[in-house]
């Protein structure tokens, strides 16, 4: 495998998603009915609110699996 040809795998068909709550952007690739791939950018992370409320907290969202808010927004972009 070339570097390119990792590049192409991690990136193609990726797609950007704007939550509807909050408006963080995150690239997004639809991988089958039940599985979707969320690439998150560190910007992303740190104004997503639902990360910032588990801060807020005292928790860390990495601990999260996702956030709600965004899944509802992917749900709605690929429909």
């Amino acid at each position: 495998n070339t570097r390119r040809d990792q590049e192409r795998y991690l990136t193609s068909g990726l797609a950007s998603v704007d939550c509807r709550f909050c408006h963080v952007a995150v690239q997004v690739k639809k991988l089958g009915p039940a599985h979707t791939s969320v690439q998150w950018s560190s910007e992303a992370t740190q104004r997503c609110a639902h990360f910032a409320e588990i801060r807020e907290a005292g928790g860390d969202p990495a601990r999260s699996r996702s956030c709600p808010r965004l899944a509802d927004s992917i749900k709605h972009a690929v429909a």
